[in-house]
């Protein structure tokens, strides 16, 4: 799902704000079913001092394991369907607020690094049956919906009726 040059450039510098490309692969909500994020979030070094001189430049592994710990742990507590409809893709979104945001202050201080802003880019559902059952659980709920509007609708009629 993220494409990466196949190989490495020697880079003499270090930028002040980049921008990574996170797979969280299978990641199992609360209701069991799993799902795949692609998140994007873009960070900015505050204090150079510790990505140059005490991780050497590889810290980039240390900085995605934080964002897909925190994004784990927060699936894990809700159901698939809930997130769906509360995090929709796009910087827009209020999953950084609501995420990730939570651990810049770690972060921080053990890389010298924090997170400007984050968003889903993509969501990949799991297997076909998965799919299929949350369509179905969709489509229960829209019908229960419809169907409470239609009885609502009688009531007003009888009602109506009675009255006049």
């Amino acid at each position: 799902m993220i494409q990466v040059d196949p190989g490495l450039a020697e880079v003499d510098h270090l930028l002040w704000r980049f921008p990574r490309a996170l797979l969280i692969a299978d990641i199992e909500f609360s209701d069991t079913f799993t799902a795949s994020l692609i998140v994007l979030t873009n960070f900015q070094v505050v204090m150079p001092l510790i990505p140059v001189f005490t991780y050497k430049a590889q810290f980039f592994p240390q900085l995605e394991s934080l964002v897909r710990a925190t994004v784990v742990d927060y699936c894990r507590k809700v159901k698939l369907v809930d997130f769906l409809k509360t995090s929709p893709i796009g910087p827009e979104s209020d999953f950084f607020a609501v995420v990730v945001s939570q651990v810049n202050e770690e972060m921080l201080k053990q890389y010298g690094v924090e997170m400007m802003s984050s968003w889903i880019a993509e969501i990949s559902l799991g297997d076909s049956e998965e799919r299929k059952a949350l369509k179905a659980l969709e489509l229960a709920e829209l019908s229960g919906q419809a169907a409470i509007r239609a009885a609502e609708r009688q009531a007003t009629v009888k009602i109506t009726t009675a009255t006049g």
